[in-house]
């Protein structure tokens, strides 16, 4: 997982359990969240820079992670050579136009 990753996982953490004032004072728990559920995200957010801290910046990176982290051509090239194994340049153009849509 890298720099960026990491960090997105941090804040999602913490965006689940705390709210932070905008004077950027001291976080504070949001409404309903347990001393338990606090404990917990620490625990998560330490073993996550612990992870980080052991591996260094080469951690073990997942299919997904690097799939994140590909460009819509890369991206559409992948898919092409998955659909049929070979590179089909026309299948490359269909699969980058698909990406290129708006979500639902």
């Amino acid at each position: 997982m890298g720099d960026r990753a990491t960090l997105e996982r941090i804040f999602a953490i913490m965006r689940r359990l705390l709210l932070v004032p905008m004077d950027g004072l001291n976080p504070i728990p949001r409404k309903g969240t347990t001393r338990h559920e606090c404990y917990r995200a620490l625990y998560e957010i330490q073993e996550l820079l612990e992870t980080r801290r052991c591996f260094g910046k080469h951690l073990p990176q997942t299919k997904g992670d690097k799939m994140r982290q590909m460009s819509d051509e890369e991206l559409a090239r992948q898919l092409a050579f998955l659909e049929d194994f070979n590179y089909d340049e026309s299948r490359v153009l269909e699969w980058l136009d698909w990406l290129r849509q708006e979500a639902t």
